[in-house]
């Protein structure tokens, strides 16, 4: 997963049916214009009523993290082989490295 920051950014947002609030998620496309480096959120026309389910918003090497229907962050770890892991506080620490990272990029 590639993670860039822009900071101090104003985005344009066109959405379909109402405004984006705090506590809810949309699906689209967001762009950048070349020529003066601003930004655009497109939200996809709603074809149907289902909604997407457990978007996934960290995506690392042992965890993952996804937001559920109800706004709550859940982590998931990927399955572990117990037989190959020959360190496990190291491993332990990836685990927790990762958790960091997630919780920086999702802010």
């Amino acid at each position: 997963m590639i993670t860039t920051k822009y900071e101090n950014q104003t985005i344009a947002c066109v959405m379909q049916e109402s405004e984006l609030t705090a506590d809810a998620c949309a699906s689209g496309v967001i762009s950048i214009n070349p020529t003066d480096g601003s930004f655009r959120f497109v939200e996809a026309v709603h074809c149907q009523k289902s909604h997407a389910r457990n978007l996934k918003l960290y995506s690392g090497n042992n965890i993952s993290f996804v937001r559920q229907a109800n706004g709550l962050y859940h982590p998931n770890c990927r399955l572990i082989d117990a037989t190959k892991v020959t360190n496990p506080e190291g491993l332990a620490f990836e685990i927790y490295l990762e958790l960091v990272e997630a919780f920086k990029t999702m802010q």
